[in-house]
């Protein structure tokens, strides 16, 4: 993985991601491929986004005894045909030794014409994003020890940028560096179209980290909600919310956010997805 450089007081680690951005190349408008059987999804699949409005969802693959195993991969083509997301980032999927891809789901995205981009995270896990749209940058997040939380792309949409950042710290306690990774990753972009789609294991000290993000311009849309409106975790019965998308405060005017419930599809996952619909 090459090296671009040192972000903002070197907390913050870009690296091109070479053979861990996967998907149909930015250059060539990508082609429908023949669909196979179609998955049996819980229902059909959410009425379109509205005109000019992107749909971005933000799921956590990890079930009550660990992530999602490969061999159920399957499950997840009928997920995306059913949430029909704009925008979606997975956490904690699921990779074999050596695979810098996540090949699984690199040929699910590709069956399903979308890009895909993916960073490994551990030596068994890491996370993915699949687009309708081009991908034009996928870059990761790192605290200076070298331990990877996420990572960052930039999907073109309509002629405009919009930089999805994909969190997902490794372990409950979520350092300060950590949070200020995320936090100088923000300020150090371009203002506007900015997303963090983050997702926390359960007893994570979460406050601190959505105050400093939010110090650095981003916006929650479940403030204000509370109970099981915005809860995602555990799935059955929903008390603790882990799964956030928060935005820029110029894309908070309108949006519609939303905790997602999936059907016989809810045995992926111990979390519930979340969703938000913002005019673009």
């Amino acid at each position: 993985m090459k090296t671009l450089s040192r972000g903002v007081a070197g907390l913050v680690y870009l690296a091109l991601m070479t053979s861990a951005w996967a998907g149909v190349p930015s250059s060539a408008p990508p082609k429908r491929a023949p669909r196979a059987a179609k998955p049996v999804a819980p229902a059909t699949k959410q009425p379109p986004a509205p005109r000019g409005a992107l749909r971005v969802l933000n799921y956590d693959l990890q079930g009550p005894k660990g992530p999602l195993p490969v061999e159920q991969y399957s499950e997840i083509k009928a997920l995306v045909m059913y949430l029909d997301p704009d925008v979606l980032a997975l956490h904690n999927v699921q990779r074999s030794a050596g695979d810098a891809t996540g090949k699984p789901l690199a040929q699910i995205a590709t069956s399903l014409n979308l890009y895909y981009a993916f960073q490994p995270l551990t030596d068994t896990l890491g996370s993915a994003v699949l687009t309708k749209y081009p991908i034009t940058k996928a870059t990761y997040l790192a605290e200076q020890s070298g331990a990877a939380m996420g990572m960052q792309v930039t999907v073109g949409v309509g002629g405009q940028s919009y930089l999805v950042l994909v969190v997902r710290p490794p372990n409950p306690a979520i350092s300060r560096e950590a949070t200020q990774v995320v936090a100088s990753a923000i300020a150090a972009a371009p203002a506007g179209r900015q997303l963090v789609l983050a997702s926390f294991s359960p007893g994570t000290a979460i406050g601190g980290a959505l105050k400093a993000w939010g110090k650095a311009g981003l916006a929650d849309p479940g403030t204000g909600r509370r109970g099981p409106s915005v809860a995602t975790y555990p799935t059955e019965k929903p008390k603790e919310r882990l799964d956030f998308i928060m935005v820029s405060r110029d894309l908070l005017a309108g949006a519609r956010y939303e905790v997602v419930r999936l059907g016989r599809l809810e045995k992926l996952s111990a979390h519930l997805p979340v969703q938000i619909i913002v005019v673009r």
